[in-house]
């Protein structure tokens, strides 16, 4: 009688289940690197998406807050306000290499240069643009444009904003604060 030894598994058993184990760990890597790149994609849409958001709603309280007067000259935008002690105070905004730029003077005169967009406000900004709509002689609405972009993914908002106080549109900024400064 031959005896059959059932103590292990054999050299055939033990390479087929290797084999499937590295099948499965395999397809497991598989779906974890599929997850992790989704989710990097979404969380990049996310971020370019909230920025563009809070950017908006800081440049949403510039406007609906002016009281003097709003002056687009170039690649820049001014929002002027006149202050309680007859002062101008002047916050301005530019679009420089893909970065919002913000910068405020308080306390101007008739001879002062413009304040200088030296602060960052936003990454990956590629369009900025405002539009101040017009009635008979002040400013009804503005309308805000902005568009982030990043790694091929771009994100583009308009917002419309209406001004509590009244104010006027101006051509030129020198003219706009040499106006305001005139007033009583």
């Amino acid at each position: 009688m031959m005896r059959i030894n059932d103590k292990g598994f054999t050299l055939l058993e033990a390479i087929i289940a290797f084999a499937l184990l590295g099948i499965v760990s395999l397809m497991l890597i598989g779906f974890i690197n599929a997850g992790s790149n989704s989710y990097r994609r979404v969380s990049s849409e996310v971020n370019l998406q909230f920025e563009n958001q809070i950017t908006m709603s800081q440049l949403r309280e510039y406007f609906i807050d002016c009281n003097g007067g709003i002056c687009t000259e170039g690649d820049r935008v001014y929002v002027i306000n006149k202050t309680a002690a007859d002062q101008v105070d002047v916050n301005v905004f530019a679009l420089t290499d893909e970065k919002l730029m913000y910068g405020r003077k308080e306390g101007l005169d008739d001879d002062d240069d413009p304040p200088e967009a030296e602060h960052i406000m936003a990454d990956y900004v590629t369009h900025f643009e405002v539009r101040p709509i017009t009635g008979t002689d002040k400013v009804i609405t503005v309308d805000i444009y902005l568009t982030t972009e990043n790694n091929g993914k771009s994100y583009a908002a308009k917002q419309t904003v209406a001004p509590r106080n009244d104010v006027i549109k101006y051509d030129d900024y020198a003219g706009a604060v040499a106006a305001l400064l005139a007033e009583e």
